[in-house]
Parts: structure tokens; sequence; C-alpha cells
């Protein structure tokens, strides 16, 4: 039993796959069957024991998550914005005046590369930044405690990570509703500073006292908040079968498999104390993953027009990490393909399979060149996707683009 993430069998000399008596982590760990408790938010890495000593990866939770605390450092700054915001800056420029001085005083200007000059106030389209950057400060979340294997969460840290995760989906909800009774724009529904504002905290108000206080029969209840009570109670599940798992295991009995990640980003991990598995890299990217890294790659070559004249990069470079690559199912991926101008071409399985090029006419931009990082763990569990990204450079190189040249 190795207890506990990242232990040094599997990082022992010898090959990265097909490993054989030659390589250490082979002759070391044998035919013994090999039970690993591993964090469920370090996939990259679990992956790596899984393949060189064959270890089955019984999960168990991350610490619980709490709320950061800096909403309270940035409450009187956001209520000044979203007041000045309402109002017309130049006739109330003492207020503007007031809201830049704290801002510098915070800090916050050199994050987004604005002025420190204290006697003019910054324009409403900076203030639309600052307000957008600060909100997202003061929703983060940070580590509450260690986990101890066998011990539930406190109360309060079930609520915390429940909330976690649960919150900004019914926020959202929420606002997509009022949305199409025509109560907000798709605008304000895509303004992440304006759902942190104005939803999440009427979706806190509607979990925090059934998180305190779940019923036992939840007929009746919206959907969503039933969503929220499920994930309680896997979180409260977790502790126990992680170490039924590990019993279960040592007996002979099966440790049944399940995706691993941040149960706050992927709550499909929970319950913990199951076999951990990585994704299938052939379908990457994912069709979501797809969608999500076009907007990501428009809203980058959006940002950087907008700081140099209207021009587009020449050049951008990406990193490559294991864990992110799950995680995301491909997203980084599918940022460079599109920053080239290709697009992934799937079989009936769902695999990618091949690359299109997009023709110059339908991108209406030029391509942009990638440099890209790769890390060692994505190179041996993704060698087929650095291929086909190889592919398509070479597809974008042969491209007869002179309505756009780069």
């Amino acid at each position: 039993i190795h207890f506990g993430t990242h232990g040094n069998l599997e990082y022992t000399p010898g090959k990265n796959v097909a490993l054989s008596h030659n390589d250490w982590a082979d002759a070391l760990v044998g035919d013994l069957p090999h039970f690993y408790y591993y964090t469920t938010g370090n996939v990259g890495e679990g992956i790596i024991a899984k393949r060189r000593t064959h270890a089955v990866l019984v999960t168990h939770l991350t610490p619980p998550y709490v709320e950061s605390g800096m909403r309270q450092r940035y409450t009187s700054l956001l209520e000044d914005i979203h007041k000045i915001l309402s109002e017309d800056i130049e006739k109330n420029r003492t207020l503007g005046i007031r809201i830049k001085k704290e801002v510098i005083k915070l800090g916050l200007h050199r994050d987004l590369k604005l002025d420190s000059v204290s006697s003019r106030p910054y324009t409403a389209e900076e203030l639309e930044r600052i307000d957008l950057f600060a909100e997202e400060i003061a929703n983060e979340k940070t580590i509450g405690a260690y986990y101890t294997l066998g011990e539930t969460y406190s109360a309060r840290d079930l609520l915390t990570t429940t909330l976690a995760v649960s919150a900004d989906p019914l926020a959202y909800q929420m606002a997509k509703r009022d949305r199409d009774k025509g109560k907000i724009t798709t605008e304000q529904l895509q303004d992440f500073g304006y759902i942190t504002h104005h939803y999440l905290p009427i979706a806190k108000q509607r979990l925090i006292p059934l998180l305190q206080n779940p019923p036992k029969d939840t007929t009746g209840i919206a959907p969503e908040l039933q969503e929220a009570l499920r994930y309680h109670a896997l979180l409260v599940s977790s502790t126990g079968n992680e170490l039924n798992a590990m019993l279960r295991g040592l007996k002979g009995g099966t440790v049944f498999p399940a995706p691993g990640g941040d149960p706050v980003l992927n709550p499909n991990v929970l319950p913990t104390g199951r076999n951990m598995y990585s994704i299938n890299v052939e379908t990457t990217p994912g069709i979501l993953s797809w969608e999500e890294g076009k907007r990501l790659a428009e809203a980058t070559l959006k940002a950087y027009r907008e700081n140099h004249s209207g021009k587009y990069p020449r050049k951008v470079s990406y990193s490559f990490w294991a864990g992110e690559f799950i995680t995301t199912e491909g997203a980084t991926l599918a940022q460079v393909f599109w920053m080239l101008g290709v697009e992934p071409v799937r079989d009936k399985m769902g695999r990618v399979v091949d690359l299109r090029l997009v023709p110059s006419s339908e991108l209406g931009r030029p391509r942009v060149n990638v440099v890209v990082q790769v890390s060692g763990q994505l190179r041996d569990i993704a060698g087929s996707r650095l291929t086909m990204l190889t592919d398509a450079v070479r597809l974008v190189s042969a491209a007869d683009d002179k309505a756009y040249p780069n």
C-alpha cells in the first residue's frame, strides 16, 4: 500500500511505458497487487503511478474549500463602482477620484496595467474592468484545512465546499431564467461580474439553510437545489467509502472506477474511494472543450488587439500540462488549433481523427503562430495529440492565405 499522493516508486529509473524487468518500477513491485491512496485532484501524476506500477488508485477527498475572506476588503470599492457606473462619471468626479485612489491603494492598477494618476478618474470602460477583476478576487476560494482520511468534513467545511460546487451554477440558472423573461439582457447574463454581484448572494441565501438542515424528503424541491443536496450527501459518504474501498481491494474485491479531478470543477468525481482513471485522449479536444477553446482564443486575440491598436499578435505561446489537459479535456489544445485556424474532424465514435483547414474567408483573420511547451507527463499520455499538432502546423504552412498573411 502506498499511503498518500506522490510516492517514489513510479518515478524510479526506466522506460515511461511498456516496462520490463529491467526497469526499476516493474522490478520492485513485481506481481504484487498495488493499492495507492491518492487525492482525486491530482489526475496527471496519479496516471503515472497507474501506468508505471499498475496501481489501483483509491481516491480520497481534497481539503475542504472556504471563502478566501477577500470580499470584505473589496466591498466598499465595488459598491462605489456600481454607484458611479449608474450615474454620469463626469458629474461625480469626487467619487471617481476616491475610487481611483482606493484602486491604487489596493494595487489593482498594476494587475490591470492602468495608470496611477490620482487626479484623473478612470473611464467607464476601465471601471468595468476593475469591477470584474475585483469581483473575481473577492470570490476566490482557498483551502480551509488539511484532509484526514477517515474523518468527515466539519459542518462548516461541508457547507462551504458544497457552496463552492453549487452556488455559481445556481446563480447562473437564476440569471438565465430572468434573461428568458426579459428581465436582464444576454450581455448581462454573460457578464461574470454582474452575475456575481446580483445573483450569487441570492443563490447562497437559498442554499445555506437547505444545506444546514438537509431534508429527508426532497419532493417538491427545485432540481438545482436537489443537486446541491446530492453533492452534500456524496461528500459525507466519501469518507467511509474511501476506507471500505481499500479494505475491499485488499480482500480481492473490486474497487470501482471513476474519473479523477477537482470535486469543485467536476462533481462527478464524487463519491471518492474509487479507482481513478484519466480520459480517452483520442476524443480530445472534447466537443464542449472545443467550443470553450475557441472562445478563449478569440478572447485572447480581442484583449491583445485592444492594447495594440487593433493589430493581431504574430505569435502566442502555451504550456501544456497533463493535469489541466485531463481536467479540461484538451481546452488548451483547442485554443492552439483555433489560433492556427484548424478544426477537429471526428469519426462516428467521437474520436478526433483528422483536421480541417478553416479557409481564410471563414476565419476572417490572420492565422497566429504558436509556441507550445509540453510537460513530460502530457507527452506520455497524449502523444497522438502532439502528432496531430505537428500535422496542424504543416497544414497551415501549406495554406494559401493571401487575404490575411502572417
